[in-house]
């Protein structure tokens, strides 16, 4: 068991975490903690961040030789597509 003071920290209190508990935890400085009491005990959680994607980045994945639907550029507009 680590033990920790609270400290004051402008208008709030803060604990400073220990690397080892950081390890433990699989967190880093700058990572995002989930925190939840639950009768008097506190449990701290990382935040695994969802992944975020380019287009550019998805479609330079897809193969060259990809078959295409004519029929699909053949249909009417329904929107703005086309400014």
């Amino acid at each position: 068991m680590t033990e920790m003071a609270i400290k004051s920290w402008g208008n709030s209190a803060g604990l400073r975490l220990p690397v080892a508990l950081l390890q433990q935890l699989g967190a880093k400085v700058g990572d995002t903690l989930s925190a939840k009491v639950e009768n008097g005990v506190l449990t701290l959680q990382k935040i695994t961040p969802r992944p975020t994607y380019r287009l550019d980045d998805l479609l330079a994945e897809m193969p060259d030789d990809i078959s295409t639907l004519p029929e699909w550029d053949a249909m009417a507009d329904i929107g703005k597509e086309r400014l």
